[in-house]
C-alpha cells in the first residue's frame, strides 16, 4: 500500500510538471503570436487609418478576418462577436493565451465563458446574433480587463460627454473608457453615438487600444456648443449590393422579372428557400434573361447544367453553382439531371402556360442589385436629398439633419411636398396586441399624411428600409382600396408604410397598381424609451411625386396607456384627426381634456379633427369619444341592420 501511495505521489509530480503555470494576469501577456502581411486582406488598402489596428489586433490573435482574404471593415459586429473578442481579451490577460474551442451555435463557447468570469450576465442579452450598438460594445469590453489595466490618462468628468447622461446604464463603462484612453468620441464635444452601432474596423482600433496601452490617446473635450451631433452622416450607402469574391447574394427574381412574372410567397425546403413563378410560354424568355444575367460575370455564379426537352410538354432546367469565396456549401440535384449545383431553377410549359420554381440555398440572401428584365440595371441605393445626412440635437432640444435641409421638435414632423414646407403632429405608440412599434404622422397637406410599423422593440438608430422591404406582395392587397390611414392600422402587418397621397390611401405593391417609384425609411436616431428620429422620403407616380420628412417622436407610450403623445411649447398648437371606421353609416366626435384641463384649450370638439391649444407648462390628457353606425347581420333574421359601436382614444400632451 505504501509503496502504491508513493508510485501515485509521483506519477503526480511528473504530471504537474508538464502542466504549464498560469500567467498573472498582465498586460504583457499581449505577444504577437500570428504574422501580417501587408495586403492579406484585400479590402484593408495600405496607409487606410485603421490598417494598423487590423495589423495589431490580428497579430495578437484578437481578432480574424470575414474570410481568408478580407476584412470586411465596414461590417458591424453582433454581440456574439463582441463577446468573441471580450473573451480573448480576458483570456489573454490573464492566461496568456486566447480563449478558443468549438460549440454549436460557434458563440457558445464565448457565451459561457463570459458568463462565468462575469464580463456578462445571465439574461443580459436576448439575442447574441444581434447587431450591437456603440453602447452594448463598450459595456461589454469595458468588463473584459481589470481596472487597473485601464487606468485614467485623461479627466474626463461625469456628464462631460453630451449624449451619454450620467444615468445611463452603460455610463460607467463609457467613462471608464474614455478616462482610459480607448474611446475618444466621434466629434471635439467627446460625442459617443450610444444606440447607434460599430463597425468592424473601428472595433479594431478600440480592442488594440485595449491590449497595448502605447495605442491609447490623451485627450480633452471642447465646451458644447449646446449643438451635439447624434448621427452621423453615412460615407456610404448602408444598401451598396456591390458584389465581392465573398458575398453571398444573389438577385431576386421577383425584382428581376419586373412584374411580368406572377408568383407565391417564398417557403422552405430543408435548407432551400423556393418560390414558384407562373406566366406564359413566352415569358420563358424572362427565365433565360434572369439566367443569362447571374452567370453573366461578376455575381459569383455560373451555369454548369442546362436541360431542355420537349414532347408534349416542354420540361426544362438550369444548374448554377456559387464560385465565390463565402460560406455557401448547399447542393441539390437539378431536377431532370443527374447534376449536383447550388441553385436549381427549373419549369414546365403545358397549353401555353409556364411553371417556374427557383431553389436557391438559405446560405444565399436574395437581395435587389438592380438587374431588370427588358431595360438597363436601375439603382437601388437609398432615396431622398438628406438620406445620407447626419443629424444634429440643437441646443433648444430641436433635431436637424446636417445638410440644414430639415428641422423638427418632438412630437412634430417637417415635411417637404414637392418642395413646399409643411409641419405635422407626429406620435409613436407600441401596440402590444399586434406586437408592433407604430409611427403616425397626421395630415399636413388636406388628408396627406403617413404611417410606418415595425416589429416590436427591433428598431436601432442606423436602420434603413426600402421599398423593397416594404412593398405588400400579398394578391388581396392589389385588389383593395383603402378609405383611411387608420385602416393600415387593423391589419396585423409588422412592417409596413402607408401614405395618404392625392385622395387615396396606398402602400408599396407589386404589379400595375403600385404608385410608388421610390421609398426610404431610416431611423437616423433611436434612443430606447426616451425618443427618436425618422427620415421619410417618398416618391410617386403622380402629384405629389416626391415627400420627404424629419419626424421626431417620444418612445415608450403604449396602446393601453396613451394612443398619441405630443410635445408642445406654451402657446403652441396641435391638429389630431381621430381615426375612423371604413363604411359607417353616420359618425360622431366629442372631445373633452379628462385630465390637466387648465393647461390645454380645444377648438372643434365635435369634430374629426380637434386644434389643441397648449397654455402654462404641465402635462393634460385629452380623449376623444369615437361614435358610429355600420350594418350588421341581425342575428336571428339576417337582415343588416344600424348597430351603434363606440371607441375612445387618448393623446398626451406635455407642455415644456
Amino acid at each position: 500500500m505504501k509503496r502504491t501511495f508513493c508510485a501515485s505521489l509521483l506519477a503526480l509530480a511528473v504530471l504537474l510538471t508538464l502542466i504549464p503555470a498560469a500567467s498573472a494576469a498582465s498586460l504583457g501577456n499581449f505577444e504577437k503570436v500570428n504574422s501580417y502581411t501587408s495586403g492579406q486582406f484585400t479590402d484593408v488598402a495600405a496607409g487606410v487609418w485603421y490598417e494598423e489596428s487590423v495589423r495589431t489586433t490580428y497579430e495578437l490573435d484578437l481578432f480574424k478576418g470575414s474570410s481568408a482574404t478580407t476584412f470586411s471593415p465596414a461590417g458591424n459586429i453582433s454581440i456574439a462577436e463582441t463577446l468573441a473578442l471580450a473573451c480573448r481579451l480576458h483570456s489573454i490577460y490573464h492566461n496568456g493565451t486566447a480563449l478558443s474551442g468549438q460549440s454549436s451555435p460557434w458563440y457558445q463557447v464565448y457565451v459561457d465563458y463570459a458568463l462565468s468570469n462575469g464580463i456578462i450576465q445571465a439574461g443580459q442579452y436576448s439575442r447574441y446574433d444581434a447587431i450591437a450598438t456603440r453602447a452594448q460594445f463598450a459595456s461589454i469590453l469595458a468588463a473584459s480587463l481589470d481596472s487597473s489595466a485601464l487606468s485614467a490618462i485623461n479627466s474626463i468628468a461625469s456628464g462631460a460627454i453630451p449624449d451619454v447622461p450620467a444615468s445611463a446604464s452603460y455610463a460607467d463603462s463609457v467613462y471608464l473608457l474614455y478616462n482610459a484612453g480607448i474611446l475618444t468620441g466621434r466629434d471635439a464635444q467627446g460625442s459617443f453615438s450610444p444606440q447607434a452601432t460599430i463597425q468592424r474596423c473601428e472595433a479594431a482600433a478600440i480592442v488594440a487600444r485595449m491590449a497595448v496601452p502605447s495605442l491609447r490617446q490623451t485627450f480633452t473635450l471642447k465646451p458644447s456648443s449646446g449643438r451635439v451631433l447624434v448621427a452621423q452622416p453615412l460615407e456610404q450607402d448602408p444598401l451598396n449590393q456591390a458584389v465581392t469574391a465573398d458575398s453571398v447574394v444573389i438577385q431576386d427574381l421577383v425584382e428581376f422579372c419586373n412584374g411580368g412574372l406572377t408568383y407565391d410567397d417564398i417557403g422552405q425546403s430543408g435548407v432551400y428557400n423556393v418560390r414558384s413563378f407562373e406566366g406564359t410560354e413566352a415569358d420563358k424568355a424572362i427565365v433565360d434573361a434572369y439566367v443569362d444575367a447571374l452567370c453573366s460575370g461578376g455575381y459569383n455564379l455560373t451555369l454548369v447544367e442546362e436541360y431542355d426537352k420537349t414532347m408534349s410538354s416542354t420540361f426544362f432546367s438550369y444548374g448554377l453553382n456559387y464560385t465565390g469565396t463565402g460560406n455557401v456549401s448547399s447542393k441539390t440535384t437539378v431536377t431532370y439531371t443527374e447534376t449536383e449545383a447550388t441553385i436549381n431553377i427549373y419549369g414546365v410549359i403545358k397549353r401555353g402556360d409556364m411553371d417556374v420554381h427557383v431553389w436557391i440555398p438559405q446560405q444565399m440572401e436574395q437581395v435587389d442589385l438592380g438587374l431588370r428584365y427588358g431595360q438597363e440595371a436601375v439603382s437601388v441605393s437609398v432615396a431622398g436629398p438628406s438620406a445620407m445626412a447626419g443629424l444634429y440635437r440643437n441646443a433648444d432640444g430641436s433635431f436637424e439633419t446636417s445638410d440644414g435641409r430639415l428641422k423638427t421638435t418632438l412630437g412634430q414632423a417637417s415635411v417637404l411636398r414637392d418642395g413646399a414646407a409643411y409641419s405635422a403632429a407626429a406620435s409613436f405608440q407600441t401596440n402590444e396586441e399586434l406586437s408592433r412599434d407604430e409611427l403616425w404622422v397626421d395630415s399636413f397637406y388636406r388628408n396627406e399624411s403617413f404611417f410606418f410599423c415595425s416589429p416590436m422593440d427591433a428598431l436601432m438608430t442606423g436602420d434603413v428600409y426600402t421599398r423593397k422591404d416594404l412593398t405588400q406582395e400579398a394578391s388581396w392587397v392589389n385588389n383593395k382600396v383603402f378609405a383611411s390611414l387608420s385602416e393600415f392600422g387593423g391589419y396585423r402587418w409588422n412592417l409596413f408604410f402607408g401614405a395618404g397621397h392625392d385622395g387615396d390611401f396606398i402602400t408599396p405593391l407589386l404589379g400595375e397598381r403600385n404608385e410608388y417609384k421610390d421609398l426610404t425609411v431610416r431611423v437616423m436616431y433611436w434612443n430606447k424609451d426616451v425618443e427618436a428620429v425618422y427620415y421619410i422620403y417618398a416618391e410617386f407616380d403622380s402629384s405629389p411625386y416626391t415627400l420627404e420628412a424629419l419626424v421626431a417622436v417620444e418612445l415608450g407610450a403604449t396602446a393601453e396607456t396613451a394612443d398619441g403623445v405630443y410635445t408642445l411649447s406654451p402657446g403652441g398648437t396641435v391638429n389630431i384627426t381621430c381615426p375612423t371606421e371604413f363604411g359607417t353609416n353616420y359618425q360622431l366626435f366629442s372631445w373633452e381634456a379628462v385630465e390637466g384641463a387648465g393647461n390645454v384649450t380645444l377648438t372643434g370638439a365635435n369634430s374629426q379633427t380637434c386644434t389643441i391649444r397648449a397654455g402654462q407648462s404641465g402635462t393634460a390628457l385629452v380623449r376623444v369619444t369615437y361614435t358610429y353606425g355600420v350594418d350588421e347581420p341581425d342575428v336571428l333574421t339576417g337582415i343588416p341592420r344600424n348597430v351603434e359601436k363606440q371607441r375612445t382614444y387618448t393623446y398626451r400632451i406635455e407642455i415644456q
